[in-house]
């Protein structure tokens, strides 16, 4: 990305944004190979002409090479992403992420994160060896026409479960459509699922709330293969850390307003088996407050992928250990400690759609 000429024309449109590259999100914060940063201009869009000429500016200037991602702050309607498609036959693979709103000094703004590529770009490293991604897993024809609201019935550990479609075009963590319908179990699996008469085990969220190296994930992994064997690979990194929780109480009212977004450098990390995000567990809000086997003192809620933000003295973000959750109980969005055994599990899948 070109970013002093977009810095340039920023000062002009007295606009306001966060562009990053995909290798790299807002500065400062630590990333897990910290030489894939790159500089931030933050910047606010007011209205949909500036955010259009904005979107011009950044796609022109954009590297070729590689995927490109900017995360845009601004009121409703400035995120045109059909001006990118209209003006640039060449670019491809265009998403938008809805990131939720929050409060910038008593005004409430949307960020939203925007993704494209240009034609015959190199693609990124492992994207073609992973089955899944994008619109690559399997034949056309054997794909099937999966709909909102159809059910599956999926074993994971030892017991059979209901898996509901919520999305029948699920928009995956770095904002990418791929042909995907997206499957939530409809009970959430309590941490002491792998006990036995004889001994009491437990699954916390890990060491840290780092979700690539996490306990959960590894042992998602391991459900995968009964669980969802067909499944595709999609991108499960985490790229945004937060501060705050939501009102309790709140439940299908919930709004991330109340929460401090930090961005975060690219994450390479593809699944079959799989945690929400905070973002997609407010996505599916209407879907998550009223599981089979809540309530018990091994799931009082179930884990997000998700860390809480912490910053070390320098004000770069360092993975600690606090983890968001789904609170099934107060109906809210908290965070709670990687120790903690009370938090239950509910996985996510997604099926290749025809």
């Amino acid at each position: 990305m070109n970013r002093k000429r977009v810095a340039k024309w920023l000062a002009a449109a007295g606009s306001f944004a966060v562009l990053t590259s995909c290798r790299g999100e807002v500065i400062p914060y630590a990333a897990e190979k910290t030489a894939e940063l790159s500089v931030a201009v933050p910047v606010i869009l007011r209205d949909r002409e500036s955010g259009r000429r904005f979107l011009m500016e950044a796609v022109s200037a954009a590297d070729r090479g590689e995927r490109q991602e900017l995360t845009v702050t601004g009121k409703d309607g400035v995120f045109d992403t059909l001006a990118i498609a209209q003006m640039f036959p060449e670019v491809i693979n265009i998403s938008k992420l809805d990131l939720g709103t929050r409060s910038v000094n008593g005004e409430l703004l949307t960020d939203c994160r925007i993704g494209f590529e240009w034609r015959g770009r190199a693609p990124d490293i492992e994207e073609d060896a992973v089955p899944g991604v994008g619109d690559r897993f399997g034949a056309e024809e054997d794909r099937a026409g999966w709909q909102t609201g159809d059910v599956l019935m999926r074993e994971i550990a030892g017991k059979v479960c209901r898996f509901c479609c919520v999305d029948d075009d699920y928009q995956d963590g770095s904002g990418r459509y791929g042909k995907r319908a997206l499957f939530l179990a409809e009970c959430v699996i309590r941490s002491d699922v792998e006990s036995t008469d004889e001994e009491k085990i437990l699954i916390p969220f890990g060491q840290d709330n780092n979700y690539k190296r996490s306990r959960v994930r590894e042992w998602l992994e391991k459900q995968s293969e009964t669980a969802a064997s067909d499944a595709s690979f999609v991108y499960t990194g985490v790229l945004t850390a937060y501060r705050g929780t939501t009102g309790a109480g709140d439940f299908t009212q919930t709004r991330l307003d109340g929460l401090e977004s930090y961005l975060l450098p690219y994450q390479d990390c593809r699944d079959r088996f799989f945690l929400l995000s905070l973002e997609e567990a407010y996505r599916y809000r209407e879907k998550i407050w009223n599981l089979e086997g809540m309530g018990s003192s091994y799931s009082r809620g179930f884990w997000l992928r998700t860390p809480a933000c912490e910053l070390d003295e320098r004000g770069n973000f360092v993975y600690g250990n606090r983890e968001y959750v789904a609170d099934l109980e107060k109906g809210c969005f908290r965070q709670a400690d990687v120790s903690d055994t009370g938090i239950g599990i509910c996985p996510a899948f997604c099926l290749p759609q025809a």
